[in-house]
């Protein structure tokens, strides 16, 4: 960590972001690092207050973030194309068990911070936070649970906002959904196209005039 560069990218497992975040930081690096950036709330404060002491740049990668179709996405948005968003829809599931359903396998495997929520519910959530901003008033889970290794499977989760702005956000590690993203405003939608957490394209649809058009 004290060679030649200006910034650290961290991919390995999530239990291990904080300590080599933590070492990088305190080598003077900027740092990015995988979503999930850690695998609680203590861990990720404790980074963001470090770097805030360290005066250095750290921010998880959430790559979905800067695709083209997304910035696109974000432009109209704030062009408000669409009017106020005052829903969205997001989804992202697929069996991971094809990729090697046994104890060694992270998705399963909670010591290696394996489940739903920190594989794939991230997704989903981040584009509900692009579209609604980082602060719900009200939000409840459900969820079920791998009955041996105690991971989640499947979840849906249900945010509401001020001014009556909901969103819902669906994740699955044990079956395949459309993965796209609704947003949804007064006078139109945006799409953002399968697969939602690496999208070529988006939709815009804008409502014609009438009630339900």
């Amino acid at each position: 960590t004290k060679g030649d560069f200006d910034v650290m990218y961290i991919g390995t497992l999530h239990p291990f972001h904080r300590e080599q975040a933590e070492a990088a930081l305190h080598a003077g690096k900027h740092v990015l690092v995988e979503k999930p950036v850690t695998t609680n709330y203590a861990d990720a404060k404790a980074l963001v207050d470090l770097a805030q002491a360290t005066q250095r740049f750290f921010s998880e990668g959430i790559w979905t973030r800067y695709f083209p179709a997304v910035e696109e996405a974000r432009r109209l948005l704030d062009e408000r194309v669409i009017d106020e968003v005052m829903m969205v829809q997001a989804d992202f599931g697929f069996d991971a068990g094809d990729t090697g359903d046994s104890e060694d396998s992270d998705f399963f495997n909670p010591s290696l911070g394996g489940g739903c929520t920190n594989y794939v519910t991230v997704y989903p959530i981040s584009h509900i936070t692009f579209a609604l901003g980082p602060h719900p008033t009200i939000m409840s889970a459900i969820g079920s649970i791998h009955p041996d290794r105690k991971v989640d499977l499947n979840n849906s989760v249900s945010l509401a906002y001020p001014a009556r702005k909901i969103a819902v956000a669906i994740s699955s590690v044990t079956a395949e959904t459309p993965e796209e993203t609704h947003i949804i405003g007064k006078k139109g939608r945006i799409t953002i196209n399968t697969p939602a957490h690496c999208p070529t394209s988006y939709t815009l649809s804008i409502k014609n005039s009438g009630r339900g058009d």
